[in-house]
């Protein structure tokens, strides 16, 4: 499906759904906590809905994977259980408004994940949030981890380190006393770490 139309889906959906379960977007490491999350969000926007047999089968994920992810969204009320749901065309799962927002840009950047084959690498739960919080004004460690609320020293340096072997960052060693590592993101990089902050920002 086109974006145009997951964007006029995302519309038909919001104009369906309760006004109220309109929040703020919840954080990037919330949102990638469970691995399946983004694909499955992304999934939904295809048709404002889908079926669980019909989100394993496209996304990859087994039976329990998704299922954790649709669960873990509808938490973050991004998804809901579709109220009509019975009938053979009905889906089973649907976008609430706030999922409807975020949707075309998880299918975006999901796109462009499994198309560079980056999925294993982006869809761990520290990846992308520490790609967008990689800046010109956060580049030295230190200033990165403050940019990524509960990210423990260790879980950082695991992600710089995957992120590094990806080519989706350089690190480089600044002369000065102690020496320090600055972490850039590479042209590669740049529009995942765009399409992430798009779905942060809706």
């Amino acid at each position: 499906m086109g974006y145009a139309r997951m964007n006029r889906v995302a519309q038909i959906v919001v104009s369906l759904c309760p006004i109220s379960i309109c929040m703020n977007m919840p954080p990037l490491p919330e949102l990638f906590h469970r691995r399946w999350a983004l694909p499955v969000l992304g999934e939904l926007a295809r048709d404002g809905g889908a079926k669980l047999v019909t989100i394993t089968r496209r996304t990859g994920a087994s039976p329990g994977g998704a299922r954790e992810a649709i669960d873990a969204l509808i938490a973050m009320g991004l998804a809901a259980r579709n109220p009509g749901y019975g009938h053979p065309l009905r889906p089973e799962y649907i976008l609430t408004p706030r999922g409807a927002r975020a949707a075309p840009h998880a299918a975006a950047l999901w796109e462009r994940l499994t198309h560079a084959h980056l999925e294993d690498v982006c869809l761990r739960k520290w990846s992308l949030a520490t790609l967008a919080a990689v800046r010109p004004d956060a580049s030295r460690f230190a200033q990165v981890r403050r940019s990524i609320d509960g990210i423990t020293d260790r879980a950082l340096a695991s992600a710089l380190r995957d992120l590094e072997g990806a080519e989706l960052i350089t690190r480089t060693i600044v002369g000065e006393r102690p020496p320090r590592p600055r972490y850039e993101r590479t042209r590669r990089a740049e529009p995942i770490a765009k399409l992430a902050e798009s779905i942060e920002r809706v």
